[in-house]
């Protein structure tokens, strides 16, 4: 858990037992109550007999996320506790201030933080804790910035919006239409950006919406309430999680994210919004996925993905993709310790530990950071049939931690993109349990390029920090494109189109035209659950055309931009020298469509519309069709060429000379790196790939079946 001193040892007493806890019962201040601090008082309980009691989800630091202010207060707050005062952080000093409840667990307080081993074994038992209290309160702080546009979407908005839902198509609704504007009551659009400006504002500087703990804080309680500013405004979280999802109904978000917001320090705070909405609402949808209250990993719908998925055909097995599945959740989140990304889920995991099954994740403040990785991630490889988590290695990224082996995920970050073996997923929460069932069972995996099945277990070793395993080198690698991020970025699509000028004009693995074997490795061939992708070279035309004009249009400040942009068009031209039937549209027809645009800009801003709100209303043709699905994808990919002519689809920091491997007991091909060691066995792992045409087993020719043999990972 986070480190601060918050209370000397004097105020504790050894805990009787593992399951015995301490509550804060607060105390009456006295007659001079308003200048005196607040006053509790540690009691001991067994959990299983403890009174009534509220558990405080909260953020230890500030409740804001000020890093770029000039000013940080220098002001001491103390509260008295057993009759000592004592120092604690100001978030958590205005809630005692403002919270009337009488019995409270608070972690900051109720745990001995200096002592290791009583840390480590109450944050076991974290996950019982919130399970037990009649109440989390989720503590925003005493800020109220953006909280009355905040509130007025909730409460003045929302149910307008619920009593025009029959009459809403929310995939064609714009959220700018001045129309739908004045019929939900908003007379001025200038306000109408303040709103929507406050309620990204809202989410982004509130440091507890990011914060790892909360996964397992807001999954195990039986009642929240969000409560902000020192007259503890309450907050609806049913209000919260219906817009975020109205949002998400159709492309209301991603118009959202043109708002004039320059003076974030996020490039993109309004994805970074919306992602903890998804991770609080969305995810939280995700937790009954899982079952996390009505069986856990041992769901129906869990046994047969977890099977599909990662081969786990015991309890056993399924506990710890169950595992994996949290900490890969945790991942986008934030905590102090980097321990905690662990640490904040066992409690959630533990609950679902099968019969006989010793607790396999014990969380120890003694171990580094590096120890506690290797450790979760070996029982994983050991526990998991297939080794699906290798998967969620981004390797060789400037802000991976380096001290940990190759084959570890750097799970203190971030991951940079989602992992193939996830396509697919986006759409099952939607569906009842036996439409999930049917689904899976009947398609399979999506990918299976070693041919692997649950009923083999394939070889896997762990010496010390390295991970043995089996498998055979199939290409190196070429030609390597800029990241697919930087596509909206001045020039960002031409180095994509020019890997795919330097292959043939048929791709001989598929025998598909060059440029359609460039957009379905693109989407990783897989489109709205349809395996193969069904046809969308016009919907991939017409993205292409758009994102040029984009550039054209948007990107004019800088000469040297719009020439070199006016260059790199003709390689449109050359894609389609040789092609008896041109797939993208020609140089002539962009700079034609270019002037139409032009045209149709100037009149939208002539109707009062900035550039920023214009951009997503640009007329596209079905290029949204394409760009619905690519980003997902792409993000934190780029594209590359291998010598022997193929396509695929890897990790941004994937260079030339990295090479194509298949791994036995698999379903994916990796990235992986000759280590520099004598033995020419010894790689580093890069990340998992896709390679178009070989998705499916086409790579076990007899020759390469040879050639397989023993690999080790550092």
């Amino acid at each position: 858990m986070e480190e601060v001193s918050s209370a000397s040892n004097s105020i504790y007493e050894p805990l009787p037992s593992p399951t015995h806890i301490r509550l804060l019962r607060r105390l009456s201040r006295g007659e001079a109550a308003a200048s005196s601090p607040p006053r509790v008082y540690l009691e001991t309980h067994d959990l299983q007999k403890s009174p009534d009691f509220t558990a405080l989800s909260y953020t230890w630091g500030s409740c804001v996320d000020d890093s770029d202010s000039s000013h940080h207060s220098s002001e001491v707050f103390r509260i008295e506790c057993n009759g000592q005062l004592h120092t604690v952080t100001e978030n958590l000093f205005h809630f005692l201030d403002s919270c009337g409840q009488d019995f409270l667990w608070v972690d900051a307080l109720c745990i001995n933080q200096e002592n290791l081993d009583e840390r480590a074994q109450q944050v076991s038992l974290v996950g019982q804790i919130y399970a037990s209290a009649n109440i989390v309160i989720m503590w925003l702080g005493k800020d109220t910035s953006d909280l009355e546009e905040f509130v007025f979407l909730h409460e003045k908005f929302l149910p307008e919006l619920d009593k025009r839902l029959r009459d809403i198509d929310f995939s064609t609704q714009s959220i700018w239409d001045l129309q739908f504007l004045g019929e939900i009551g908003i007379q001025s659009k200038a306000r109408w950006r303040q709103y929507w400006t406050a309620y990204h504002r809202f989410y982004q500087r509130r440091r507890f919406f990011y914060r790892a703990w909360i996964v397992q804080e807001f999954a195990l309680s039986r009642k929240q309430v969000f409560a902000c500013g020192p007259s503890f405004s309450l907050l609806h979280v049913n209000l919260m999680n219906r817009l975020s999802t109205y949002l998400y109904m159709g492309m209301w978000h991603e118009e959202l994210q043109y708002l004039d917001l320059s003076n974030s320090k996020a490039e993109n705070p309004m994805g970074i919004m919306l992602s903890a909405r998804e991770y609080l609402f969305t995810e939280r949808v995700d937790s009954r996925e899982f079952q996390v209250t009505e069986g856990g990993p041992e769901g129906t719908f869990q046994k047969r993905a977890y099977e599909s998925m990662f081969g786990a055909i015991t309890p056993e097995a399924r506990w710890f993709c169950f595992l994996l599945r949290l900490i890969q959740l945790v991942r986008q989140l934030e905590a102090t310790d980097s321990r905690d990304k662990i640490y904040s889920i066992v409690g959630l995991a533990n609950l679902h530990l099968p019969e006989g099954l010793p607790q396999p994740i014990i969380p120890s403040y003694r171990l580094t950071m590096r120890e506690t990785y290797i450790s979760v991630t070996a029982q994983i490889v050991c526990s998991i049939p297939y080794l699906g988590v290798l998967s969620l290695v981004h390797g060789g990224s400037e802000q991976r931690t380096n001290t940990l082996p190759s084959w570890v995920p750097d799970y203190f970050r971030p991951p940079t993109c989602e992992p193939l073996d996830s396509l697919g997923s986006e759409r099952l929460i939607s569906l009842s349990t036996n439409q999930v069932v049917e689904l899976h069972h009947g398609s399979g995996v999506l990918y299976n390029a070693s041919r692997v099945t649950p009923s083999e277990s394939a070889f896997r070793e762990i010496q010390e920090d390295k991970l043995l395993v089996k498998g055979a080198r199939f290409a190196r690698i070429e030609e390597v494109s800029t990241s697919f991020d930087f596509v909206f970025l001045p020039l960002g699509l031409f180095p994509i189109l020019k890997v795919c000028r330097n292959i043939s004009t048929i791709y001989e693995a598929t025998g598909q035209n060059r440029i359609e074997a460039l957009w379905r490795t693109l989407i990783a061939d897989y489109y709205d659950d349809q395996y193969p992708a069904p046809d969308l070279t016009e919907s991939f035309r017409d993205y292409v055309m758009w994102i040029i004009c984009h550039y054209l249009i948007f990107d004019t400040s800088d000469p040297k931009v719009v020439s070199e942009t006016v260059k790199q068009i003709h390689i449109l031209d050359e894609l389609q020298e040789n092609d008896v039937s041109p797939v993208l549209f020609g140089s002539p027809e962009v700079f034609q469509r270019y002037v139409t645009l032009q045209i149709e800009l100037q009149h939208e801003m002539g109707r009062g519309l900035g550039r920023s709100e214009t951009f997503p209303l640009i007329p596209r043709g079905s290029a949204d069709q394409f760009d619905h699905v690519v980003g997902r994808r792409m993000t934190g990919r780029c594209i590359y060429r291998t010598t022997e002519g193929y396509l695929g689809a890897g990790p941004t920091s994937m260079r030339e000379g990295d090479e194509v491997w298949l791994v036995e007991g698999a379903l994916v091909p990796f990235i992986m790196r000759p280590a520099g060691d004598t033995d020419e066995r010894a790689l580093t792992l890069v990340g998992e790939t896709y390679i178009h045409g070989f998705m499916h087993g086409e790579m076990l020719t007899e020759e390469l079946r040879v050639r397989t043999g023993r690999i080790c990972i550092v």
